[in-house]
């Protein structure tokens, strides 16, 4: 019995290795999104340029928490050619406004209306952010809340370039040193 639950176990951790390699270098679904500006944008748009790509709703506690970190992460970088992409979920237009003034939030969001780009990343909860490289793959999606610090690394390790970040108090935060491996255990 020992034998084969260690057997099975063995196939688990394979398979989760394959679906975090697959994962790491999927090529994102393009998509276009109608902005609350009144704009249209194509993720095709960006392409060559670093995505950052965030699925939120007003109602949504971890949202507004970790919002701040992106308003501010992007505010610090917006000339560098890192793109923020908002993309509100089961909202109504009204709410999702509000929050986006309330906020400051002045990288472009749009509505999922159908739920259709959000069915195309895998979202299951939210918040949920996907970060999409210069070549055009998913580096990595994360589920759940971001903070500044776990946001600005990530994206600092996916295009490999040190970003513009302000101290948040004593000392100034500094990102980790870029590791060689994709995959994080």
């Amino acid at each position: 019995m020992a034998r084969r639950a260690v057997g099975w176990a063995r196939w688990a951790v394979w398979g989760l290795v394959a679906l975090l390699a697959f994962s790491a270098c999927a090529a994102p679904a393009g998509f276009s999104l109608s902005l609350y500006s009144g704009e249209k944008l194509s993720l095709s748009d960006f392409r060559g340029k670093p995505v950052v790509l965030n699925f939120w709703a007003s109602w949504c506690a971890p949202c507004r928490a970790e919002i701040p970190a992106f308003v501010k992460l992007y505010e610090e970088n917006k000339g560098d050619g890192l793109v923020f992409i908002g993309v509100n979920i089961q909202d109504t237009e009204a709410e999702a406004r509000k929050f986006i003034q309330e906020f400051g939030i002045s990288y472009p969001v749009g509505p999922d209306t159908t739920g259709e780009i959000a069915i195309a990343y895998g979202v299951k909860g939210l918040p949920t952010t996907v970060f999409i490289n210069e070549q055009g793959s998913i580096y990595r999606t994360w589920a759940g809340l971001l903070d500044h610090a776990t946001l600005a690394s990530t994206v600092t390790e996916m295009t490999g370039r040190k970003l513009r970040v302000a101290a948040t108090g004593p000392g100034s935060w500094e990102p980790p040193p870029l590791r060689s491996a994709a995959v994080d255990w």
